[in-house]
């Protein structure tokens, strides 16, 4: 992790560095830690659809579903971000913010 953190500090810009370091963190038990690093590759890279829609995921477990719409929807085009938008919408979560983490953990698996 170190050696990431290092090339982060290098190059602060670079989006895919954040990504993998976001991505990192939530194998290594960092949830929190993780989501400012997957914020921080959105930051660098507003347009990368892959990038918004691990950060809506992310939102939707700290059960920010408004935050996660909204992610979802500047992405339509992208066809997992747009699967997981009518999931949501089905499901009613943007209604029941609280109910994100159960919901999201049935669709996790279809996604």
């Amino acid at each position: 992790m170190k050696t990431l953190d290092d090339a982060i500090a290098a190059h602060p810009d670079e989006a895919q560095l954040h990504y993998a370091s976001g991505l990192l963190r939530v194998r290594l038990g960092m949830p929190t830690k993780a989501y400012v690093a997957l914020q921080a590759a959105v930051k660098c890279a507003p347009l990368d659809a892959r990038y918004a829609f691990t950060l809506a995921v992310a939102k939707i477990e700290r059960n920010d579903a408004a935050g996660a719409r909204q992610l979802l929807m500047n992405h339509r085009g992208y066809k997992p971000a747009q699967d997981l938008l009518e999931r949501l919408n089905a499901e009613g979560i943007w209604r029941m913010p609280t109910s994100a983490p159960f919901a999201f953990s049935r669709l996790s698996g279809a996604c």
